[in-house]
């Protein structure tokens, strides 16, 4: 009898421990990792949503800052977090677009080990220079670059993200040569190209607008297909000459694979309620940031078509690590 009360109480245990385990989200804090440095547009972003986004789960939504190699060491660390659904991470066209083709031996799988949710937004890139630099127009810039070829540097937030890729696809369709100036984030960047360090600057809009408006930079060129909505007077590179011509970045918001399908779909309604909110969406667009939203199944879509475009590019381009 004794033993059979034994048994019967070990049995029973576990299954009261399981069941008294919180039910996903309430065990604790999510974590947001954002795969580029504080204060950069990836960031601003992450941290405008993250509120959003939690209040409508109910749980606290944490950013972390992972940067490095493009956007790669904080893709890697999400990639190998345990898929309980308290791990996310802002995927972007760095890790999930142009990385793929541009780094040979990446140290995880864009499609294969992670689970889409969502894409946030798409952004307009633009092409701007120190107000000491003689060029005020894309044409004038490229006739420097002629001038002197390899002598003119860019300065972009990393190898391997959307400035440096859209910035050698169009010095390669214009036959000119810039020298690429990665830096460990949009911030670090734009700080050099005001102080004079380096001459031009490819950047998101999101970051670079303050800095246009108060006269630190000179646009010369938007990158999209159509003029951006902030700087409706600035022509696109297409209307000064390269006809069809468009790159844009964007960020979407992904977690590891295998992340169980009931969280992925409460944080897909979430981040959807969070780009409806006439707030955020509004702090979005007053940013240059184009909110999109969308299923996962679109997000899977649109991955699969940024990374066939820009591995045409990296190939076409000749693109290279520096």
């Amino acid at each position: 009898m004794r033993r059979r009360i034994l048994l019967a109480a070990a049995t029973l245990v576990p299954a009261a421990a399981r069941a008294q385990a919180p039910v996903w989200p309430r065990a604790r804090p999510l974590r947001l990792i954002v795969p580029f440095p504080a204060g950069g547009p990836t960031d601003a972003i992450a941290r405008l949503l993250a509120q959003p986004m939690g209040a409508a789960i109910g749980q606290t939504i944490l950013v972390e800052n992972r940067a490095g190699a493009g956007g790669n060491v904080g893709a890697e660390a999400a990639a190998r977090t345990e898929p309980d659904g308290y791990t996310l991470l802002v995927s972007s066209i760095a890790t999930h677009g142009i990385g793929p083709a541009l780094y040979p031996r990446l140290p995880f799988d864009p499609v294969r080990d992670f689970a889409s949710i969502g894409i946030i937004h798409e952004s307009a890139l633009v092409i701007a220079a120190h107000p000491g630099f003689p060029a005020r127009d894309l044409g004038a810039l490229l006739a420097a670059a002629r001038a002197r070829p390899g002598e003119i540097g860019y300065a972009t937030s990393g190898n391997g993200t959307s400035p440096h890729a859209a910035g050698e696809m169009l010095w390669d369709r214009a036959g000119v040569r810039l020298s690429h100036v990665p830096y460990r984030g949009s911030a670090p960047a734009i700080t050099d190209v005001i102080a004079g360090n380096v001459p031009v600057l490819i950047d998101n809009i999101v970051s670079a607008l303050e800095h246009i408006r108060a006269g630190r930079l000179v646009a010369l060129a938007a990158m999209t297909g159509q003029r951006a909505p902030l700087l409706p007077d600035l022509p696109t590179v297409a209307e000064q000459g390269f006809p069809g011509f468009a790159a844009s970045s964007w960020m979407a918001l992904s977690a590891p694979a295998r992340t169980p399908p009931a969280a992925i779909a409460a944080l897909n309604r979430a981040l959807n309620a969070a780009l409806a909110d006439p707030a955020t969406r509004g702090a979005l667009i007053a940013l240059g940031a184009n909110p999109v939203g969308g299923t996962p199944a679109d997000l899977d879509a649109f991955i699969a078509a940024e990374m066939a475009k820009w591995a045409a590019v990296v190939q076409q381009a000749g693109m290279r690590l520096d």
